[in-house]
């Protein structure tokens, strides 16, 4: 009977898609080693490979309460590994786990200080040290931390080399549009500072910020709106500086060299942003929330910060992070 891998994690328009790329990424590699992987929590819709047995846009998670029966009916199995990478786990759902001897990996950044109990946690963090996790990990659980940049789990798409010269500024806040109105600013802001330049704007299909971006007055400059791009990685290539927030997006473009400056447009994305600011890849401008104070300090730091050239390069060998994790994944099952 084939050994079966069950991921739970949440992606939509709304949130983006950095978990699901994740567990996709992960999947492959069972695919090849002939599981059989199960995803809860997102629509068909948005799975665009084949190398999950089933897709299920039910989530077992449920406030405090994880649905494990639903998970052992759908696999008509109780001997599963589970993958959770969802910001909705919580001590509750953990202590539910151990008691029915469920083994499982969990993805982690710190958002909270909630104990942790997972087999296997994973934090890419560049800062982040197994001894951070020392107050939180399970008093008698033999656990499994891996933690740093070599656990980055990065499409690998990342891996092309392309022959081009820096052309344009490209301005992306990650594959979600809920982003409190931060492309449409920042091009605002951008749109006065250079002049005839050719700026790059990523959405998706169908975009509600399209029609705004269409109104504003480009000046000398010329902008063009890119929808859906399968093949980002060639437009980080061709840029010169970019304009990003501080999720999935703002990890794949370490791989290239250019400028830098980001925002945190969710509050998981502050301490991923201070890190790699701290370690010199980016220029860090701050939270981008609601908050119209915050957004003023953002708009002068953008202007103050011209002259600042954050364009360290991640070496592409780290793209192998996903080969390190299943192999400890395979190890504890």
């Amino acid at each position: 009977m084939k050994k079966k891998i069950v991921f739970l994690t949440d992606a939509n328009e709304k949130i983006g898609f950095g978990h699901l790329n994740r567990s996709n990424l992960l999947a492959e590699l069972f695919y090849k080693k002939r599981y059989d992987s199960f995803i809860f929590g997102v629509k068909k819709k948005y799975i665009k490979n084949n190398f999950f047995k089933k897709t299920s846009q039910y989530s077992p998670i449920k406030n405090r309460f994880i649905n494990l029966n639903f998970i052992e009916k759908t696999l008509k199995s109780k001997n599963f590994f589970l993958i959770i990478d969802t910001f909705r786990i919580n001590l509750s759902i953990q202590k539910q786990l151990l008691k029915k001897n469920v083994k499982w990996l969990q993805f982690d950044n710190f958002q909270n200080k909630t104990k942790i109990y997972a087999d296997i946690v994973v934090n890419a963090n560049p800062l982040i040290k197994k001894k951070d996790y020392k107050q939180r990990a399970h008093p008698q659980k033999k656990q499994i931390f891996l933690v740093g940049r070599k656990y980055l789990l990065i499409r690998n798409e990342f891996k092309k080399n392309y022959k081009a010269k820096s052309e344009f500024i490209m301005l992306c806040s990650g594959a979600g549009i809920e982003d409190h109105n931060y492309i449409v600013t920042i091009l605002k802001i951008i749109l006065k500072i250079y002049k005839f330049q050719k700026i790059i704007v990523i959405l998706k299909k169908k975009d509600p910020r399209r029609k705004k971006i269409l109104k504003l007055d480009y000046s000398t400059n010329k902008v063009n709106i890119i929808e859906s791009t399968k093949n980002i990685s060639k437009y980080f290539n061709k840029s010169k500086i970019v304009y990003l927030s501080g999720g999935t997006i703002l990890i794949e473009s370490l791989f290239y060299n250019i400028k830098r400056f980001v925002c945190s447009i969710a509050t998981n994305q502050i301490r991923n942003c201070l890190s790699w600011q701290k370690l010199g890849f980016v220029n860090y401008l701050g939270n981008f929330n609601k908050n119209k104070i915050e957004k003023k300090l953002i708009i002068k730091k953008i202007h103050n910060l011209q002259n600042q050239y954050s364009n360290k390069v991640l070496n592409k060998k780290l793209i192998n992070g996903k080969r390190l994790i299943l192999e400890k994944i395979i190890k504890v099952f």
